[in-house]
């Protein structure tokens, strides 16, 4: 009977790591607000998956959305580098690292192998406006 009810445990253990691994997050979020830079919508990746998938919401505050939002990468969680598209690696829709924020505008960033720790988006605003950037992301095991 032990023997059936741990086997049960471990069973029910092993669906829900894979449950957690394929449910959509939300990362932290903030606001672009005029000229300035902001780091937002950290999101961290422990363990091994084959892909991550990052998502950027620009939403209107207030004023009209301008600017850019790149997404960036780190092992350590203190020293970023923006993360430029490569071949099979990091898979850009639409096919650009860097987003011009408009109002709705959406960047999607699929990450191959998953090569770094933290990643987040630098989002850079250039005039008298207000932006919301949202963080969404998912990681699959397979």
């Amino acid at each position: 009977m032990k023997k059936l009810f741990l086997i049960f445990v471990l069973a029910l253990f092993t669906v829900a790591t894979y449950a957690q691994a394929e449910r959509v997050h939300t990362a932290s979020y903030d606001s672009v607000l005029a000229v300035e830079i902001v780091y937002t919508g950290l999101v961290q990746v422990s363990g091994s998956y084959a892909s991550v998938t990052i998502q950027g919401l620009c939403t209107d505050v207030g004023g009209t959305p301008d600017g850019t939002l790149i997404l960036q990468g780190s092992v350590d969680g203190t020293s970023y580098i923006n993360l430029a598209p490569k071949a099979q690696r990091f898979l850009y829709f639409p096919d650009n690292d860097t987003l011009t924020i408009v109002a709705g505008a959406i960047q999607t960033v699929s990450i191959v192998g998953n090569p770094f720790n933290y990643y987040r988006w630098k989002a850079t605003g250039t005039a008298s406006d207000s932006t919301l950037i949202t963080t969404t992301y998912v990681y699959k095991k397979n």
